[in-house]
């Protein structure tokens, strides 16, 4: 710190805490000569943080460009300490705080890709301000990071049921006729660690094979910087669903008709067919749901019919 005349400390009982909770801690300044001030204020800052990283090759050289772009979430400017005289007198403070912080944050989290990343970030800094209620300078400020975990959604069971489509078959631009598939599940909003129960209905309508099903969790995010992109996409869990026992999978002799198709459009009537099950366990590891102004993550479900060389 060497021996600069103001020097300000962050101390947090919890690095840790959950949107809505109340954050508690403590401001250590130490004063080496009398400093004019309007009082200490205690700011919570929270901001997205968007990194892309892109290499151009001109005619001679190759040249790494770096754009950078942030957003604020939240800045939140509160007294601590007001100086009637606008003075702190040189000494040894402590300024013990309790700080109910807003229910909505969303959570902290990182992700890099590359040399990209994107962040979401969040510092509480004390300072002394002027009369204008500024920072002074980087000398009179100090700060501690803190991690916050937002509040889940309404994780109360909400069914959806994803009616029957028709996906058409063509192998070297001939028509194989086409497989029919519809879905369900038992919620749309999960955190990580619950059981997403899937059912899958369907019926293959074409002369192609089917080898499974596939239902699978995934994980979109994007980010922008200055008018660029970047994206990272994982999937978090996947099941797959042998049917080969299962007659509504097996394949036709020959493509058919229209009419023979008819009878097979509604949930319903291909539920009585057979309904596939299983389980997806939403892992760990999985971000909340979030859509910013510069950072998005998406989560979807994704339901396949696996074919060879080919799924729908």
């Amino acid at each position: 710190m060497g021996n600069k005349p103001v020097k300000i400390g962050v101390r947090l009982d919890s690095k840790t805490i959950q949107a809505g909770e109340t954050l508690k801690g403590r401001v250590y300044i130490s004063v080496q000569q009398d400093q004019m001030t309007s009082g200490v204020h205690l700011v919570l800052s929270g901001e997205e943080r968007s990194t892309i990283v892109r290499h151009e090759r001109d005619d001679k050289d190759r040249r790494r460009v770096v754009e950078r772009a942030t957003d604020n979430i939240i800045q939140r400017d509160v007294p601590l300490a007001v100086f009637a005289d606008s003075m702190i007198r040189k000494g040894q403070y402590e300024y013990p705080f309790e700080w109910p912080i807003p229910d909505i944050l969303p959570t902290s989290m990182r992700l890099e890709h590359g040399e990209s990343h994107c962040e979401i970030r969040y510092e509480v800094v004390a300072y002394l301000a002027n009369s204008n209620r500024s920072y002074f300078s980087r000398d009179s400020s100090g700060s501690a990071s803190l991690l916050i975990f937002g509040n889940s959604f309404d994780e109360s069971a909400k069914e959806v049921q994803m009616d029957p489509e028709s996906f058409p078959i063509k192998t070297c631009c001939f028509n194989r006729g086409s497989i029919k598939v519809g879905w369900d599940a038992d919620r749309t909003v999960a955190a990580p660690g619950t059981i997403v129960n899937i059912g899958i209905v369907g019926k293959n309508e074409s002369i192609v094979e089917v080898q499974h099903l596939s239902a699978k969790l995934m994980e979109v995010v994007e980010w922008t910087a200055n008018g660029r992109r970047e994206k990272s996409k994982r999937t978090l869990v996947e099941s797959r669903i042998q049917v080969q026992a299962f007659t509504n999978w097996h394949r036709q002799m020959q493509v058919p008709s229209r009419h023979q198709q008819s009878e097979w459009n509604s949930y319903e009537s291909l539920a009585d067919l057979h309904r596939a099950t299983t389980q997806l366990k939403v892992s760990m590891d999985a971000k909340d749901s979030y859509f910013g102004n510069l950072i998005t993550v998406r989560h979807m479900l994704v339901v396949s019919v696996i074919t060879p060389g080919a799924c729908c």
